[in-house]
Order: C-alpha cells, then sequence, then structure tokens
C-alpha cells in the first residue's frame, strides 16, 4: 500500500485561474476522490482562486518596485494625481520645490521668516525711503499730490536755490514764518546791488524818489545815500507795505510833511544805516502815520502765539509772557473822564490810545492796569490814578491803562479828566505825550516829566495819578503824569499823559473831545474811553 501524507502528496494540480464559483456537495453525491473525482472539486477551485491572486500580488509588487526605483514617477499637483512628497523645513522656508507639501513645522518656519522681513519694512502710510529713490518727474505746473523730483523742483523755482544756498548764511535768514530777510547779527549787506535777488518784485534806486502806492508789497533798493520820501499816508492806503534795503551809503526816510513815522514828530525823519533793512507800514488806527521797522535788533522777532484781552476788572492783572517770546505787540486805552450831571449834563473827556511793541524775556510777568472810568459823584481816586471829584457834584477823572514791569510804567495810556459843575465839555483830554488842559483856569494835563497844574484851590496831578478837584470841581485824568484837578465852574480838569518812549514803533492819539482815540482801530470796541455825562468809559489793553 502506498504511503500517503499532506507533505508527500500526491497533490493537486493549481492552475492561476479564477474559477466562478466553488462547488458545493450534494447529499446524494457519491465519495470520488482522484484528480477528476468530485470530492476534489472545490478543493480545486479555492486553489486555483489562491494561486491566480498569488501571482496577482506579486506582480503588482514588482511593477511597484520597478517604478519606484526609475524615479520617473510624477508628484501630485492641485491639476493632476501624482506622489505626494513632503519637503523639509529648509526647502519650505527657501520656497524651492513647490510640488511638495509642506509640515507644520515648516509652515510655522516660513510664516516666521516671512513676519520678520514684513516687521522690518516701513509702514505704507508713512514710508521711509533710504538710499536714492527715484520717480517719474511731474510735467511742469502740476498741482496735485503726485510726488515730486528734484527736477520737478528745480524747473518750478528757478533760481531761487541760487539765493537760499547763497543767500542763507551770508546776510539772510529765514525768518521763522517762510520768509527771508536781512540777517541781524550777521555780516552787512553786500554794499553793491548787482546780483541782489530778493523774494518780492525789486527796484534800485540810485536818487531821490518819492515811494507812492504803487511801490506796496515791493523791496526797494536804495543804492548810494538816497532820499526816499514817502507819499501822504492817507494815500497810501490801509496795509501799504514796503521793504527798502540801503547799500553803498545810508537811506534817508523822510515822511510827507504833514505826516510822522511812528516813533517821532510830524515831518521827522529816519536813517537806515548801510546794510540795514526796514518795513514801512501804515495802519488805519493812526491816520497821517507811517511804522518804520529796522532790522537792527535780535536776530529774530517772535511774537505771542495768540492775542489776549483786557478788560477793567478794577485789580491789577498779569500777563506772563511765552517760552520763546521776545518781543509783544500792544494796544493801549485808557478812560474816559465821570461828567456832571446837575444841570449842564456836561461830558467828560476821552482817554488817549497807545500803540507799539516792546521788548520782553520769556517768562517775564507783566502787570496790567486797565483804568475804570470816572463817575459823577466820585469824591474817591478812580481806579487807574483817577482824580476824585469834591462836594456834591464833583465827577472823578479816568484811570490810565499801563503796562507794568518792576513796579513802574513802561507805557502808559493817558485819561480823560472830569468836567467841572457848568463845564459843557471843556475838559482837558486824555493822550499824547502832553495830556490835553480844562478850558479856562481849569486843570492842566500831565506832561513827560510832571502832573498838570491844577485850578485855583484843586490838586495837581503827579506820577500815575490825577489831582483833586475844587469847589465841585472834577479830578484830573491818570496818565504817566496825571492831569490837574479842576475848580469847578467852567474850568474842567486836566488829561493825563502817555508814555511811550519804552516802545518800538510806538505811538499815541490823544481824545477828541468826549471821544477816546484810536476808535477807529479793529481792536476797539463801542464806548471804550469815552468821555460820560454820568461815568466815563473803562479803558481796554490787548497783546498780542
Amino acid at each position: 500500500m502506498t504511503e500517503r501524507s499532506p507533505t508527500n502528496g500526491p497533490f493537486l494540480i493549481e492552475v492561476a485561474v479564477w474559477a466562478e464559483g466553488v462547488y458545493q456537495w450534494q447529499a446524494d453525491d457519491a465519495i470520488l476522490g482522484g484528480p477528476e473525482g468530485n470530492d476534489n472539486w472545490p478543493i480545486q477551485a479555492l486553489a486555483n482562486r489562491t494561486l491566480y491572486l498569488k501571482d496577482q500580488m506579486e506582480a503588482s509588487v514588482s511593477a511597484l518596485a520597478t517604478h519606484v526605483a526609475a524615479g520617473d514617477h510624477q508628484l501630485a499637483t492641485t491639476g493632476a494625481k501624482g506622489m505626494v512628497v513632503l519637503s523639509t523645513v529648509d526647502e519650505a522656508v527657501a520656497g524651492v520645490n513647490p510640488n511638495k507639501s509642506v509640515t507644520p513645522e515648516g509652515l510655522g518656519a516660513a510664516i516666521a521668516v516671512i513676519a520678520a522681513a514684513i516687521a522690518g519694512k516701513a509702514p505704507l502710510d508713512a514710508p521711509h525711503f533710504t538710499g536714492v529713490s527715484t520717480a517719474v518727474t511731474a510735467a511742469p505746473g502740476t498741482a496735485n499730490t503726485q510726488i515730486a523730483t528734484t527736477e520737478f523742483v528745480q524747473g518750478a523755482v528757478g533760481g531761487f536755490g541760487d539765493l537760499a544756498y547763497k543767500g542763507i548764511g551770508q546776510g539772510l535768514e529765514d525768518d521763522g514764518a517762510d520768509n527771508v530777510r536781512v540777517k541781524l547779527d550777521g555780516p552787512a549787506l553786500a554794499r553793491s546791488a548787482a546780483g541782489l535777488r530778493t523774494l518780492e518784485p525789486t527796484v534800485t534806486l540810485v536818487a531821490a524818489t518819492v515811494i507812492d502806492a504803487s511801490y506796496n508789497g515791493m523791496t526797494v533798493i536804495a543804492d548810494g545815500a538816497v532820499t526816499l520820501t514817502m507819499a501822504k499816508a492817507s494815500t497810501l492806503g490801509n496795509g501799504f507795505r514796503v521793504t527798502v534795503l540801503s547799500v553803498n551809503g545810508a537811506t534817508t526816510i523822510a515822511p510827507n510833511a504833514a505826516d510822522k513815522i511812528g516813533f517821532g514828530g510830524v515831518g521827522a525823519v529816519a536813517s537806515l544805516p548801510i546794510g540795514r533793512a526796514a518795513h514801512i507800514t501804515t495802519d488805519g488806527a493812526a491816520a497821517g502815520t507811517l511804522y518804520m521797522e529796522q532790522y537792527d535788533g535780535p536776530s529774530k522777532i517772535v511774537y505771542p502765539s495768540s492775542k489776549t484781552v483786557f478788560s477793567h476788572t478794577g485789580g491789577d492783572q498779569t500777563y506772563t509772557v511765552e517760552a520763546g517770546v521776545n518781543r509783544i505787540r500792544l494796544k493801549l486805552w485808557a478812560a474816559g473822564g465821570g461828567g456832571d450831571n446837575y444841570s449842564t449834563q456836561a461830558r467828560g473827556a476821552g482817554g488817549g490810545f497807545v500803540w507799539g511793541e516792546l521788548a520782553v524775556v520769556p517768562g517775564d510777568v507783566l502787570t496790567i492796569v486797565v483804568g475804570a472810568g470816572g463817575i459823577f459823584g466820585g469824591l474817591v481816586p478812580t481806579y487807574g490814578g483817577g482824580g476824585p471829584g469834591v462836594a456834591t457834584y464833583g465827577a472823578s477823572g479816568g484811570g490810565r491803562t499801563a503796562i507794568r514791569r518792576g513796579g513802574a510804567d513802561v507805557a502808559t495810556a493817558g485819561a480823560g479828566g472830569a468836567s467841572g459843575n457848568t463845564d459843557l465839555d471843556n475838559t482837558g483830554v486824555g493822550g499824547g505825550t502832553t495830556g490835553g488842559d480844562g478850558t479856562g483856569a481849569g486843570g492842566k494835563g500831565g506832561t513827560q516829566t510832571a502832573g498838570g497844574a491844577a485850578a485855583t484851590g484843586a490838586v495837581p496831578g503827579s506820577l500815575g495819578q490825577g489831582g483833586s478837584g475844587y469847589n465841585q470841581g472834577g479830578g484830573g485824568g491818570g496818565g504817566y503824569y496825571g492831569g490837574g484837578g479842576g475848580g469847578g465852574g467852567t474850568s474842567g480838569a486836566g488829561g493825563g499823559s502817555s508814555f511811550i518812549a519804552n516802545l518800538i514803533n510806538g505811538g499815541t492819539i490823544s481824545g477828541n473831545g468826549w471821544q477816546a482815540g484810536g476808535s477807529a482801530d479793529s481792536d476797539y470796541a463801542a464806548g471804550i474811553g469815552n468821555g460820560g455825562i454820568l461815568a466815563g468809559g473803562h479803558g481796554r489793553a490787548v497783546i498780542y
């Protein structure tokens, strides 16, 4: 008998085919062995299938190995299938192999590099260029937000660059308000007018010339010892301004015979030295007056940043000079005198007006005195130095308006005196370097050195104080020196004097009867400084 076992056969012959279906023995099938026996049918089908699947798997593994070994496989993209390969961190940061996938670590590293690069850039709303940046040059006359190149700027300003480079530091300077002017503490202007260039329309004069309204806004170069005679101020108009440069000889500047230059009397002339410049202007506040500012002071004049108005409060006020300021402009109106309300209802006199500029030091604390209007029956001094009246019907004089420094007046507007009890508008006005006189035997106006003399029995004026009246007479107006007191009846009191000696381009206008001086000025307010029947108008001070 032949030995049989699972290890030495006999074995089915396996064929690598996929047989459809596996035979199921039936209950009545006879058991038949051998290669064709029905008991081997199911086993044969399963064996064939197993060999078939083995061959398929081996073929696939071999093909995959061959494909990988070939290295020509396509990477996956957004538009085509392929192999997915991960990039290294360095590759992700460098941005190479764009078809490789990025790990979270590589993505984070790349973002960090980008963030660092952005942090080193200027923001779009405030870019800062380094190196030599260029741009397209705009067409001449372009006026929009396009960047202007140096080529465009040179074409637009022409020769101004030559002035800026050669002028600044050589006799010219920036005044802090985008203007070029003669340098105050620098070298004198060249003594030849040849090649001199300014920013305003310019004319060179070598002979005596009348400066009329046609020169408004111009720069006049006075070449040699030239006399410039100003046309009548009233014909030049408000806002007239001319700049005079003096070269090759001192320039004489003379007003019309009926006018004056602010700091001088009627017809007074001024001399402009070689290498100096001056602005000559008009101002409607003082008809017939020219103002001249010569560049011989500090190298740069700085005024306050805003205007301050002081009204009467009954007491001293203060003004502190702000940082950087070395010059203030001022306007002062003194108070008007009180009047008689007994029978004639005579008015007191109007106060004076003072204007000009004062050199200051940052941090200076100035005392501001704004005089009170005189009052009917005012038997005590008025604030600001107005003299008191006497008896029942006496009125007090107006108080001065002044700026004080170190306990002394540095600028003063003289106030109007009070009327007598039957004096009809014949009282001494305030203002002018000498105050007005009361009529008849009344009080006299204060001067620059003494108070005004008084009517018989009354008290004379003194420094800062008007004198007391007598026999129902009114008090003198306060001032640098006060007016003398009146004696009652037809003898009114004197007006106080103004003081402008410390002012640059300063001036004063007296009251006009019962009306205040300077009433045409833009800072004047109705009633300020007017003389009254009962009470005079208070004063006012403006600093700017």
